[in-house]
Formats: C-alpha cells, structure tokens, sequence
C-alpha cells in the first residue's frame, strides 16, 4: 500500500472543475479515493456474511452497485466487487476486512491509485458518454446504479451510473491523460 504523502494523480495539474458550456457538460474528478477489489464466491454463505457484517451492505449483483454513505460497491463480475470510500478510509477498512474474513476463501486488494474517477454531470452527458462508448445509456436500459465494463474512447473502463445524471468512469490512472484530451477534443452536433 503506498502512503499517501507519496500520491499523485495524473490530472492534478488540471483544474479539479471543467465546464464546457457549448458541449453542455461537466467533468470534474476525485484524485485519492480509496478502492478495494474483493473477490470470492458469491455463493459461499460465509464469505458473503463475513463482506456483509464489514460493509454493512449486501454485495450487489454483477453490473450493479449499492451505496450508503461513505461506501459505494460495483459489482463488477461474478465474483469480483470494487469497493469505493472517500481517500483515506481505504486503509482501515482493508483492516477490518482482512480481521472479519481471515478465514474465508477471496482476495481483497488495494487498488486505490491503479485508477481515476472522472464524473460527468450536465444536460447533454449522455450524448457526451455515447460518443465515447456503444451503450446505450437510455434510462430503461442503464437506470441509476447500473455498472457496465466497456471500451470508452477506446480505452478499457467501468462505467457507473451513479445517479441520473451523473456518471463517474473509471480508468487506468495511465489513461486518465488520453481520456481528458479526448474529451476536450470532443466535437458534438
């Protein structure tokens, strides 16, 4: 686990905030939050019990997420989940979880600066998302708390739909770069 005094993310040298009001979008990011990958079997009655008494939430199902305050979880595949808390908590948490579940059959890994989370917010985010991915993000078929693992912009990435209007994408931090310029360069009619 890398200490954070030690942290960078690739767009901190951006400003934090972009609006582009002729596209009708916003791109905003969070550097430093913490992210856990568990995996294990969802049909091992112990090992679910064990996630749930440390999460205090139920394991979604695959391409879906739950959330309570301070905590989000994607399902992300059958037997894998991406843990998601505010920068910093990641690291007591991964106590906690390796306390509760020593005895379970999974692999619980700190993956908090192995991606970047670029939330798009505004009117025209699905136009913006669209350009970028082949989902088709109509609420009927991606409604709020949908996750989806996909191609954006050509690069590997999960998508989730954490509200109805709000999308935070998650890439590899060495795409976060390509994924901002992509954007910027983004031409819609």
């Amino acid at each position: 686990m890398i200490s954070t005094y030690r942290r960078h993310n690739p767009l901190s040298r951006y400003v934090k905030d972009m609006t582009d009001s002729n596209l009708g979008f916003r791109l905003s990011w969070r550097p430093y939050d913490g992210k856990i990958m568990l995996q294990g079997d969802p049909k091992d009655l112990s090992f679910v019990t064990a996630a749930t008494e440390v999460l205090a939430l139920e394991l979604p199902p695959v391409l879906g997420s739950v959330s309570r305050p301070g905590l989000t979880i994607l399902g992300l595949g059958p037997s894998e989940w991406l843990i998601v808390t505010p920068e910093g908590e990641e690291v007591s948490l991964m106590h906690c979880l390796h306390g509760r579940m020593a005895q379970e059959i999974c692999s619980l890994i700190d993956v908090s600066d192995a991606y970047t989370v670029v939330t798009f917010t505004g009117p025209r985010v699905k136009e913006v998302l669209s350009a970028g991915c082949a989902i088709d993000l109509h609420a009927r078929f991606f409604p709020a708390g949908k996750v989806a693992r996909t191609l954006f912009a050509r690069i590997p990435a999960v998508l989730h739909k954490a509200s109805d209007h709000i999308y935070d994408v998650y890439v590899s931090r060495s795409y976060a770069d390509y994924l901002l310029a992509w954007v910027i360069n983004l031409k819609l009619s």
